[in-house]
């Protein structure tokens, strides 16, 4: 009896033991891989304003390209996304404005906010200061707002009543600039004036545009600059008269009138601004070989251009707005090694020293063309120019930036 006993008891184990191994191997199976397995990605909402005709992109693709990398990114545009450089690994939104200008804003506001409001999210990114405004709402993810221009230049008016309106819009950007946990502003007067606007010090944090590495590439591989028959100077980006592109051509026949062989290529022209930049060259007599104009180049293809130029051009009037935003060009030029002939406003003056890494001049034809010769007759401290243009171009490379812009924005996460 006792025998029975035991093999009924060791029979009862081993059907114990064997029914453990089995859910150990089932749960080996199924749970083990998902314990294994990397952590969901948090969310991430970046709300742009890209303009219809808008020429550079790059400071925001560095910054849209380095969230798709780290969040599963969702961008809000106020258009399709048809650049070859915006193509991204993210789902994009378009809300179309129907009209333009300050209603068009406003609009886009409301809808944004309604989308912001609804959507499961762990971060808000405002890749512009259009949108500052959204960062008053109380939203449970943190929002951050990239302050790249300065209201007054989407938000003014000469007429009474749309002045008050603008102006009640501005103080909404700012108190969505207040109301934000991080402020990104891209200069130091940006800076400045969202102190004066009653920031916080400890939520605003000075972060240039950055220049993708590429450009300091060119420098490398084009350490000398192009042979000194002629001098060659560029200008990319928006091409309006305000921007200096009649200035721009009319020092071209001043400076050659003086004997002084200057070539200017003029880069980010639509068609419009092609046929009047090519009209005023033929009025100048400058259009046979003192001048070329060319539409607007993807930004990947922009340092090949400023490989074949011995002085990039930085100018615009000295209105208010534009003393605020330092231009994109000015970094790109000093990164790839060119020194800059700049236009004597605050934002081209914070980061140049005349005679060291460029030269500074006033929003005028003759005193353009007079920099040209100048330049030319000083032909032979360009190479000391182009390594102070390097020196003064390095704190810009978006290699440096990138690591400071993510640990920022994650340090507001929980």
């Amino acid at each position: 009896m006792c025998s029975v006993l035991t093999h009924f008891r060791i029979l009862g184990w081993g059907r114990a033991y064997f029914s453990a191994l089995t859910f150990c191997c089932l749960s080996y199976a199924f749970v083990s891989p998902g314990m294994n397995s990397p952590p969901p990605r948090r969310r991430a909402i970046a709300v742009t304003w890209f303009h219809d005709h808008q020429v550079g992109y790059l400071d925001f693709v560095y910054r849209l390209q380095a969230l798709a990398r780290e969040y599963e990114l969702t961008v809000i545009s106020r258009r399709p996304l048809t650049e070859p450089e915006l193509t991204l690994d993210a789902n994009v939104v378009v809300y179309r404005p129907a009209r333009s200008g300050s209603v068009g804003l406003v609009w886009y506001w409301w809808r944004v906010a309604r989308h912001l409001q609804t959507a499961s999210t762990d971060l808000i990114v405002h890749l512009c200061s259009h949108t500052a405004a959204l960062a008053s709402l109380s939203l449970r993810a943190p929002q951050v707002v990239y302050w790249n221009e300065h209201p007054s230049h989407y938000l003014d008016s000469t007429h009474w009543l749309r002045s008050k309106v603008a102006a009640g819009l501005r103080a909404m950007q700012y108190r969505g600039a207040r109301s934000a946990r991080l402020v990104l502003p891209i200069g130091e007067a940006h800076l400045e004036d969202l102190l004066a606007h009653g920031c916080q010090s400890s939520a605003v944090l000075l972060q240039a545009m950055g220049v993708a590495d590429k450009f300091a590439a060119v420098a490398t591989a084009t350490p000398t600059p192009p042979p000194l028959t002629q001098l060659r100077v560029i200008y990319t980006g928006s091409v309006h008269p305000d921007r200096g592109r009649d200035v721009m051509i009319d020092a071209v026949a001043l400076a050659r009138a003086r004997g002084v062989a200057v070539h200017l290529t003029i880069i980010g022209a639509d068609a419009t601004q092609v046929a009047a930049c090519e009209a005023r060259a033929q009025q100048q007599g400058v259009a046979a070989d003192g001048f070329t104009v060319l539409p607007r180049v993807p930004g990947e293809d922009i340092p090949q251009y400023l490989a074949q130029a011995h002085f990039g051009v930085c100018l615009w009037a000295d209105k208010p707005y534009w003393r605020f935003n330092p231009p994109t060009k000015l970094f790109e030029y000093l990164v790839v090694g060119l020194p800059v002939m700049a236009s004597n406003i605050r934002t081209h003056t914070a980061y140049l020293h005349d005679g060291e890494d460029g030269y500074i001049f006033e929003y005028d034809a003759p005193s353009l063309a007079a920099t040209f010769c100048k330049a030319w007759e000083e032909r032979q401290r360009w190479p000391e120019l182009r390594r102070r243009a390097l020196e003064q171009g390095q704190p810009y490379r978006w290699s440096e930036i990138e690591p400071v812009f993510l640990a920022s924005l994650k340090a507001l996460l929980p």
